[in-house]
């Protein structure tokens, strides 16, 4: 996102001072996403959208996969909003620059500024639903008793045997 900011910064005329703010925003905003949104998720239901994790974590096409809230979403995150607001100012800029030398180069920047906003947004969905398995896995360790046992199995990892490999070669 930051090439992003370069580019739109050296194609247009604009003052110096908006791009060191919007960069200061991206870099409290990447902070926030690190650090406190975490924090934010813990609670399963919250009166930010964008906390709560029922609201969320819900397909707004698929009905199968709704959950619906028990409370309204009167809260606005600060950080949240900051964070998407910035998005919008930067795709707005891009969109208006006219120091670009031809559409092309114009399209190349929105097509990796998209690619870019889409990866922010799967980031921060990501935080929210490792949060979410988080709280699961916690409360199926508090009903854990003598007579249960929890296996967890990490897809990611492969078994190798060392003694049956069949060689390259082979």
């Amino acid at each position: 996102m930051e090439n992003i900011l370069n580019s739109l910064q050296q194609a247009s005329n604009e003052r110096i001072s908006w791009y060191e703010e919007t960069r200061k925003s991206l870099r409290a905003g990447k902070k926030y996403l690190k650090t406190d949104f975490r924090v934010h998720c813990k609670e399963t239901e919250s009166p930010c959208p964008d906390h709560c994790r029922k609201y969320a974590l819900s397909d707004s096409e698929n009905k199968e996969f709704q959950e619906l809230c028990s409370h309204k979403h009167t809260l606005v995150c600060d950080q949240c909003e900051r964070l998407t607001q910035v998005l919008i100012d930067i795709e707005h800029a891009i969109k208006t620059c006219q120091g670009f030398y031809g559409n092309d180069l114009k399209d190349d920047i929105l097509h990796d500024f998209g690619l870019a906003k889409n990866a922010i947004l799967a980031w921060k969905a990501h935080i929210l639903r490792s949060e979410n398995q988080e709280c699961g896995k916690q409360a199926v360790l508090e009903k854990l008793d003598d007579s249960s046992v929890l296996i967890v199995m990490d897809w990611a990892m492969k078994f190798l045997q060392l003694r049956y490999r069949e060689k390259q070669s082979d």
